[in-house]
């Protein structure tokens, strides 16, 4: 099990920002909902991840700076892990609560 380091400090608007090993995952909140491309949904909520080029080691050692790649989502209020605000007290891993594909 890798550990989970928590950069909130570091993304003060994120509703989570934390990383596990060489990935960095952010969750934020859109302050206006935009249209999803290709549907007429409205997003809430995105989310960020970046691989690393090192791994997440502690609080401070800034390792969500050394990004070798991106991607990220939009999401609906509906498809936002149940539980996710509980989920995120626990400390629980955000990687594993998102899936791109």
């Amino acid at each position: 099990m890798r550990n989970v380091i928590d950069y909130s400090a570091d993304f003060p608007d994120a509703l989570a920002a934390q990383g596990s090993g060489k990935l960095f995952t952010a969750v934020f909140k859109l302050d206006k909902p935009i249209e999803i491309p290709g549907s007429r949904a409205k997003a809430q909520y995105e989310v960020l991840q970046y691989f690393l080029a090192r791994d997440c080691k502690h609080a401070d050692d800034q390792a969500w700076r050394d990004i070798q790649g991106s991607r990220f989502a939009h999401l609906q209020r509906k498809d936002m892990p149940k539980r996710f605000q509980a989920e995120m007290k626990r400390g629980s891993d955000l990687s594993n609560h998102f899936s791109f594909y």
